[in-house]
């Protein structure tokens, strides 16, 4: 069409706004107590017991601390990711944010459910009923999520590792700036604009 700006329509296009942000972390439970924990310069890790081939050796470790909805997982990480989904709506819905028809849930992590997967594997000795191996899966606190907030749309688990800190995925050309040790969890919506 003559007179349309491609490479503006195609920025617009180009990008994705964060509109709230939850977490769960190693400081503690919500937002605040990330930023409390990063502003102390203080690492949230500690010397934790039980790690190696022997599980005889110690291991810097940042665990997250009990907490949560006990009716959501009886797991500590499905509770953890649910509270970080819940805080990050809620946020993003204090500034203006409002659902399209089609929510899309993408969780970035370097690691699942560790301490079940341990018990999976330890404690189980790998078997388990079908109900109780189904929470292990990184899906199913997603699908918890989703059907909490009544969002229809694509989810998708991805899982990043690296050695080298500040390395990032890429998706083709694009960082994704997921670096070690975070778990993202990024909320999309298709939605309307209205530009007058």
């Amino acid at each position: 069409m003559p007179g349309t700006n491609s490479k503006r329509e195609e920025h617009r296009n180009d990008h994705m706004t964060i509109a709230g942000i939850g977490a769960v972390t190693g400081y503690g439970w919500g937002r605040e107590a990330l930023w409390h924990g990063l502003l102390s310069g203080k690492s949230a890790a500690t010397l934790q017991p039980g790690y190696g081939a022997g599980r005889d050796e110690h291991a810097w470790v940042a665990l997250i601390p009990d907490g949560g909805d006990p009716v959501v997982s009886s797991s500590n990480y499905g509770r953890a990711l649910q509270e970080a989904g819940r805080e990050a709506i809620a946020d993003a819905s204090a500034r203006g944010w409002r659902p399209g028809g089609t929510v899309g849930v993408l969780h970035a992590t370097v690691l699942g459910d560790v301490a079940n997967w341990r018990d999976f594997y330890l404690a189980d000795h790998g078997h388990r009923r079908s109900r109780d191996y189904l929470p292990l899966l990184p899906s199913t606190p997603i699908s918890v999520l989703q059907q909490e907030f009544g969002f229809h749309g694509p989810s998708m688990n991805i899982s990043v590792r690296s050695t080298e800190p500040g390395r990032c995925s890429r998706q083709g050309d694009r960082p994704a700036q997921l670096r070690p040790g975070h778990g993202v969890r990024f909320v999309h919506t298709r939605h309307r604009r209205s530009d007058g």
